[in-house]
């Protein structure tokens, strides 16, 4: 039997709003910020979420933050530096086949490992790094148990770009670092489709360690799509239509396809990226971050960008971009592959 938090996309969502004014009954900057971001994306969570966000911005700009975490004090003098009342909520339009979204707050965010240069798929975990298992993240699970026979702690997003958007950490202090087993993949298949009865539009995607995962330990990010994503359109080859997709993109049904693919791409140390969705699995080989130039309208391109959902942190881009552009940057990703 599922937990009530998922048997339903009411209770799912009551859930996820009502942690989130839990969340700001502590005084800290972390909990703040993640409280601001998931309200500035959904309006629905930005309404009764908006007078005691401002309570606890204006009892923060005079606490003492000696003792905060550095990225949270980062990010927090560039809210006071901008003022919140200037932090636009986030907006969407589409282009063409693409979806873009203008946000602001996100352009905030600590880079971490997305900012780096990475020449391998695979790192060993890093205790003193960043990882999912720190003690002052513990309040940031939205929801923790056994799920599908395993233990798993759901991650808000701090910064969130999808809809109830959360990462899901298999058994957390088990320190896996981000390279995917096939005991992960089984279960990550399996839940789709189990939580895909309750859920409808539930997805998980997955960014391989060089293609901006921001963390070594292994996560997938999860998310209810109210839209569905570009690169599932019929028109693109890969679901049988016409039109050639600007990546490498491999839909599967079966997951053993699926996992032999991976393996392939493992063993030639390829980079990627993927979706899984209850009725698709897509794959989205790429080159490794840092082996090419991206333009500065994007932070790179991680699983959303690869399946055509565009993250933009300035007005002037979110008008101005066109679909060229982003054509062109799907080219400086593409390999050869290799059977």
């Amino acid at each position: 039997m599922l937990p009530n938090a998922f048997t339903s996309p009411e209770n799912f969502r009551h859930a996820f709003a009502a942690n989130l004014l839990t969340l700001l009954d502590y005084p800290e900057l972390g909990s703040f910020i993640l409280v601001l971001a998931n309200a500035h994306f959904d309006q629905r969570l930005q309404n009764p979420l908006e007078k005691p966000l401002q309570q606890r911005y204006q009892q923060l700009k005079k606490a003492d933050h000696s003792s905060a975490a550095v990225d949270d004090l980062a990010v927090f003098s560039q809210l006071i530096e901008i003022g919140l009342e200037n932090i636009a909520a986030v907006q969407f339009k589409q282009l063409d086949d693409w979806q873009l979204q203008f946000n602001p707050l996100r352009a905030l965010r600590p880079q971490r490992l997305s900012n780096s240069i990475i020449n391998s798929l695979q790192r060993p975990f890093n205790d003193q790094g960043f990882h999912f298992d720190k003690a002052f993240l513990k309040k940031e699970i939205f929801w923790s148990g056994e799920l599908l026979g395993r233990r798993v702690d759901l991650f808000y997003n701090k910064f969130p770009f999808a809809n109830l958007h959360g990462l899901l950490v298999i058994e957390t202090e088990q320190h896996h670092p981000q390279y995917l087993q096939k005991a992960e993949f089984d279960y990550l298949w399996q839940l789709t489709q189990q939580l895909e009865q309750t859920l409808s539009g539930i997805g998980f995607a997955y960014n391989a360690y060089g293609a901006y995962s921001s963390v070594n330990h292994l996560h997938f990010q999860m998310f209810i799509a109210e839209q569905e994503l570009p690169l599932t359109s019929p028109k693109w080859q890969h679901n049988s239509g016409a039109t050639p997709y600007p990546s490498h993109c491999f839909r599967f049904d079966d997951p053993a396809e699926a996992w032999q693919a991976i393996q392939n791409l493992h063993q030639q140390q390829q980079s990627y990226n993927f979706v899984c969705l209850a009725n698709g699995f897509y794959l989205l080989p790429r080159r490794l971050q840092g082996s090419y130039q991206h333009q500065n309208w994007t932070a790179g391109f991680a699983w959303a960008e690869m399946s055509g959902a565009y993250t933009l942190f300035d007005k002037p881009h979110f008008e101005q971009l066109t679909p060229t552009d982003i054509e062109g940057e799907f080219k400086k990703l593409r390999l050869p592959i290799r059977q």
